[in-house]
């Protein structure tokens, strides 16, 4: 079951965060090695009604979703969106799991949540050495179309950028 996670899941949440956070550092990743996502970007989340989480017996997954645009998206270096910045999207945000099937399952269901919405676009990024969530994405037909910088420019903080065009 997926559902919206309320301040009462935080320990397993936290928990599938920092599992994540040690395969990230384990394949030589240094994506969330810096403290985030933290506590309170998880209750953000969960304040905003962003933050999904699938629940099969005890919690094995998370992701967020938000309509709202991210400022990092509106530059995009070595390509283009095939759905303008401007334009409405979804953005997929803190996906992670402790169960590696539970991955398509959150993806077929940010693709329904789309559809319900009325939104064709959905982005998403991550770490070029994420070599996990790249061949997951891909395997959901989303499309490279370019990198982004988080805040600065400088290698650490780029993230490679991915996009599926519902129809």
């Amino acid at each position: 079951m997926i559902r919206l996670a309320t301040i009462n899941d935080l320990e397993p949440i936290m928990q599938i965060i920092e599992d994540a956070k040690k395969r990230l550092k384990k394949d030589g990743s240094s994506q969330w090695q810096d403290g985030y996502p933290n506590l309170e970007v998880m209750i953000s989340d969960i304040q905003e009604k962003n933050l999904y989480l699938y629940e099969d017996e005890e919690i094995c997954g998370i992701m967020c979703l938000t309509t709202k645009k991210d400022l990092c998206y509106s530059k995009l270096y070595g390509g283009s969106f095939q759905v303008p910045y401007e334009l409405p999207y979804l953005t997929i945000h803190r996906f992670a799991t402790n169960k590696p099937h539970i991955s398509h399952k959150l993806l077929l269901f940010a693709k329904e949540k789309a559809y319900e919405l009325g939104i064709s676009s959905i982005k998403v990024d991550t770490m070029n050495i994420n070599y996990r969530m790249r061949r997951l994405l891909e395997k959901h037909a989303f499309k490279y179309v370019g990198y982004i910088y988080l805040d600065k420019i400088n290698e650490e903080r780029k993230r490679d950028c991915y996009e599926l065009v519902l129809t």
